[in-house]
């Protein structure tokens, strides 16, 4: 069997069996594509058959050796969620009662590191759970939802970066390969206080910043999604901690002050920066400034600050939304949905459970809620990916360094694939304005976990590499495979069906 050809061609010979009629005697022979025959697990393969004369509308059932029901149709998708040899089987069976049958075999590997296969195992269990979960509920129709993604240079949390002419030019190069991947939507952030002259004097220069990449949006057809969030200590290049301290000890002035310098940041994105989707807060446990603000003090700031902006520009075709992640309050999501000042409500994946829930069921059942009380609202998930931690290592909080950093390394690519195919399936089931990840560094490179210069490095440095080995991979026009499988989803294609 050939290890590296992406198209295994089985030819072999016909098995015909007379089952109370006749057969055609010169039927030819029967052959059975596999796309894909050996890779790690979890591993998806396309099927394909080749009937022979006298099979045609011939019924074709494949039983995949490992346990699983029997798939129908001449070209279904299988996925393996464990390592093994597994020989499949294909039957077609004619009107007249004659039957073909072939076996091919395929190999799924486990090349996972010994330090993260228990957790590789657990990952992989939860998304086989959401995707049998998801496959069960939608019927296979394409919706229409439109993939979206982070252009990750674009980012406040950068600093004063922003302002180098350079700099720039990465972010255009980065806008242009995520439009080569078929991307309809990019997202960037424009983190408060970045946007506050009192903390940030050049704050001008972000403004033209993403200003003029919404012009570059634009030119190209895209829509444009600026996330209103907050820059979080340790991630960014702007000292905003001792602002942050600042105004926790004015304690409720302190608050008062920071929802006027976020309303009066909003008023400059949405008159200059002019979003198509402007998203007001994501995950506000995340992005409270660290000021401990309650689920009604940031339901009410929502609410004020987008009937504010309707009010303000009155003839503005921005939508405005506000969203959370799965594992924070359902209460932020029923009241996104309630209020009638917002367009949409989005939803974050990043941890896939806790130790006694699973956020896909979870986000199941928000969106359900969303859909049944507010049939007119617009979803989004703009961002996420498959959090490399444990249920059991989520107690110390979300937004891990540590955690990010170990998911540079292509070994994850499978369960990284795995996530962005059941995240289309509940686009299109949902029937979602947009949807997309946030770490679309992967979709063009990983990077080795044998490479011993990464060894004991700082979390951020490990991050700082994948960022930069994306870079090059871009100039260099290389997708990985995980940024092939988006871009087929994006298009509609490698998703399975359920056949009637």
């Amino acid at each position: 069997m050939p290890r590296h050809s992406p198209i295994l061609v089985v030819t072999l010979a016909l098995a015909l069996a007379a089952c109370g009629g006749t057969t055609d005697p010169d039927a030819g022979t029967l052959s059975i594509r596999v796309d894909h025959p050996e890779g790690a697990y979890p591993h998806k393969v396309g099927l394909g058959a080749s009937l022979p004369r006298g099979f045609s509308g011939a019924s074709v059932t494949w039983d995949m050796g490992d346990g699983s029901s029997p798939l129908a149709g001449e070209s279904p998708y299988h996925v393996y969620w464990a390592p093994g040899a597994y020989d499949v089987v294909m039957r077609a069976r004619a009107a007249d009662g004659g039957e073909a049958t072939a076996t091919t075999r395929v190999v799924v590997t486990d090349p996972v590191p010994r330090e993260y296969k228990s957790l590789y195992e657990e990952l992989t269990g939860h998304l086989r759970h959401a995707d049998e979960r998801v496959s069960a509920k939608w019927d296979g129709t394409l919706s229409g939802a439109v993939t979206a993604a982070w252009n990750l240079p674009a980012n406040s949390h950068a600093g004063d970066a922003l302002l180098d002419p350079g700099y720039y030019d990465v972010t255009v190069r980065y806008l242009d390969a995520l439009a080569g991947l078929g991307v309809k939507a990019i997202v960037v952030e424009a983190n408060y206080p970045s946007l506050t002259p009192t903390f940030n004097p050049n704050y001008r220069g972000y403004v033209d910043y993403f200003r003029r990449l919404g012009d570059e949006v634009r030119a190209r057809g895209l829509r444009y999604v600026v996330e209103q969030n907050s820059l979080l200590p340790g991630y960014s290049a702007l000292p905003v901690e001792a602002y942050y301290q600042e105004l926790k000890s004015q304690a409720g002035s302190g608050k008062v002050r920071w929802g006027r310098e976020r309303y009066e940041e909003a008023l400059v994105i949405m008159g200059e920066i002019k979003p198509d989707y402007f998203v007001l807060v994501e995950e506000p446990t995340t992005h409270d400034s660290g000021l401990g603000v309650t689920l009604s003090e940031w339901v009410f700031h929502v609410d004020v600050l987008a009937a504010a902006l309707k009010e303000a520009f009155p003839a503005s075709t921005t939508k405005l939304g506000a969203g959370s992640g799965t594992w924070e309050d359902a209460r932020y999501t029923q009241a996104f949905a309630a209020s009638a000042n917002l367009d949409f409500v989005e939803l974050h994946m990043y941890p896939l459970a806790s130790p006694s829930l699973s956020y896909f069921d979870e986000m199941l059942e928000r969106l359900d809620m969303v859909k049944s009380t507010a049939p007119g609202k617009a979803l989004l998930t703009v961002e996420g990916w498959p959090y490399k931690a444990k249920a059991s290592e989520l107690a110390g909080g979300m937004a891990s360094s540590e955690v990010f950093a170990r998911g540079v390394y292509g070994f994850w690519a499978p369960l990284d694939q795995r996530f962005l195919e059941i995240n289309a399936k509940i686009a299109h089931h949902y029937g979602f304005a947009a949807s997309g990840p946030a770490w679309s560094r992967y979709f063009f490179a990983y990077l080795d976990h044998g490479d011993t210069s990464l060894s004991g490095r700082a979390a951020l440095d490990v991050i700082g590499e994948a960022n930069r080995a994306a870079g090059l991979a871009m100039l260099d026009g290389k997708v990985t495979s995980t940024g092939r499988v988006f871009k087929d989803l994006g298009e509609g294609k490698g998703l399975p069906r359920r056949v009637p």
